[in-house]
């Protein structure tokens, strides 16, 4: 082993133990600073998750709301995995709402109308499905082809390159601006 790979161990050592303060010892002293207030809040949320169930014909449901109620009131003396186990139950009990709301929502966007509808949109069937959603397209859909055709009246516009040569507006592969700046006045008059 060469000097090089000694020094990447060993970094690789501080890394592991940077990454360890990061995630356990960080964690620790904001539970150690700040142990009352996390512990208040949590069973103040698992207190309030409870109240979902709290109903006459679930008896053990009050029993336990007061049971974390009177941990709540006691905060200061609450160990971490005590806290953890009291507020995992309370999720337990309560965590089917958010599962059953998620479930009824995917159920319901996938029986939405708009989910059943499948069409075939090809060339033939586009001016039909078009006219029904945009009914002012309706002269243009029927012209043929979807104006690929250039009808009488309806022509495409020209490209600006055509118009040119069409016009004899270039001079020496330039636009000519006096010829230019006539052939616009003839035409659409004076500004």
């Amino acid at each position: 082993m060469t000097n090089e790979d000694r020094g990447k161990v060993d970094d690789s050592l501080w890394l592991l133990v940077i990454s360890l303060i990061f995630i356990v010892g960080i964690p620790a002293l904001i539970w150690h600073f700040n142990h009352t207030w996390i512990c208040y809040w949590g069973l103040y949320f698992s207190w309030g998750q409870l109240a979902l169930i709290d109903w006459p014909f679930l008896p053990w449901a009050g029993k336990f709301r007061a049971d974390v109620a009177l941990m709540a009131s006691r905060s200061d003396q609450v160990e971490f995995f005590e806290l953890i186990w009291v507020m995992t139950k309370a999720s337990i009990v309560c965590g089917w709402l958010p599962v059953l709301i998620s479930v009824l929502t995917i159920r319901s966007t996938l029986r939405h109308r708009s989910e059943k509808v499948r069409r075939n949109i090809t060339a033939d069937t586009l001016p039909r499905i078009m006219s029904v959603h945009c009914p002012a397209i309706i002269p243009v859909l029927h012209y043929g082809n979807l104006l690929n055709d250039n009808v009488e009246g309806q022509e495409s516009r020209e490209h600006p390159a055509e118009f040119v040569k069409k016009h004899n507006l270039i001079r020496q592969n330039v636009l000519d601006e006096e010829k230019t700046k006539k052939y616009y006045a003839k035409h659409w008059g004076q500004k």
